[in-house]
Parts: C-alpha cells; structure tokens; sequence
C-alpha cells in the first residue's frame, strides 16, 4: 500500500509542488515480532554503555538509545536473535517492491539499522535522516505491543500525515521527509528505524 503527499494546484509557475509516496508494509509473523521485541528490551542495557552521540534533532535524552544510532548497526545481533535474519529479508523484499511500484532505478544500498525506545511521556520531535547527496529511503517499523502514529510532513507543508502504525507496520519513506512522535505514550514505545544508502 502507498500513500501520497501530494501538493494542491500551483496558482502560479513559482508556487512550491512536491509529490511524494510512502510506502506501507506489515510484517505478518507475530512470533517474530514478540522475539525481536524481547531482544531489543534484553539488549539495551549494553548498547547503553556506548558512547552517546549527538540526537539527530530528536530532542531526547542523551541517555537514550536514540543518542547511539550510528555506532552499532542492528543487524550485526542476528547471532543473538536469529529472527532478526527473517526481518532483514523482508526489508529487502519490501524495497524491492517498492521501487518496482514507484518505477525507481534499482542499484545496491547499504542498511544503517538502529532502534528506539521512548518511555512514559517520551516524544520526538521533527527530524530528518537525511538530507545531503547520498540521500534516498529510510524506514520506520513498530515494534510496541500497541498501536503508535507517527507524523510525517513533506518540508513545504505545514500539515502532512499522521499514519497509525500498529505492531510490524513499516513505513519506507524519502529520507529527507521530517517526521516526528508528539503523542506522550505510556509504556515502551518501541522502534526500528533505518536508513538505505547507494553504494
């Protein structure tokens, strides 16, 4: 499934005009789902004892696992949660797919994989993953037990969309597009985010 952020009709020849899709996918095996989110709750007490990095304009605590995206990539645990192969494919397959639909030109892409975990009135405020030359697709999936949104806005609107995503719901999305999370979850709120770039 895709969603369009489509501008309205120009009134005039310098009137800003984006079309963008994000593409929506749900992984389907539930077991996975429930193993994948005991590892990441497992494993966060060591990725914590990394040095913390700057927030990327999220607006967390440096004492969150946010801070330490880019210094492990999430995908290298697959020892550890043999599941994780399993979700790395279907990544591969959704993109796939996904450039297929949107007709986009297909070259190899490195994954940067990391994760989230917001807790009790934790939110996230407007950012981008990239925005320079190398920028392409990121995605966002969720793995709470609950059902979360996120919004998405394409840079010249000051509206864009809040997509619902229950458990396993993935969002691919340009990586230049802000996103945020303003609603003040209880419980852990967690997230897989990644970034894919032309190699």
């Amino acid at each position: 499934k895709t969603i369009k952020l489509k501008s309205t009709l120009p009134k005039t020849s310098f009137t800003p005009q984006w079309d963008i899709t994000l593409g929506l996918f749900q992984y389907q095996n539930t077991d996975d789902l429930d193993a994948i989110r005991k590892f990441l709750i497992s494993k966060e007490s060591a990725l914590l004892e990394l040095e913390s990095g700057d927030d990327a304009g999220t607006g967390v605590s440096q004492d969150s696992l946010t801070t330490r995206y880019g210094k492990y990539n999430l995908f290298d645990f697959a020892d550890e949660c043999p599941e994780l192969d399993t979700l790395y494919d279907w990544i591969r397959t959704s993109f796939l797919e996904f450039l297929q639909h949107e007709s986009g030109e297909l070259f190899d892409v490195e994954i940067v994989c990391w994760y989230n975990i917001l807790r009790d009135g934790e939110t996230m405020k407007e950012h981008i993953h990239n925005g320079d030359d190398t920028s392409f697709l990121s995605g966002n999936i969720q793995m709470s037990s609950f059902d979360t949104q996120t919004h998405y806005r394409p840079p010249m609107d000051n509206v864009g969309t809040i997509l619902q995503g229950r458990p396993g719901n993935m969002v691919l999305f340009p990586s230049y597009i802000p996103h945020s999370v303003d609603h003040e979850y209880q419980g852990e709120r967690i997230s897989i985010a990644f970034d894919l770039y032309p190699t």
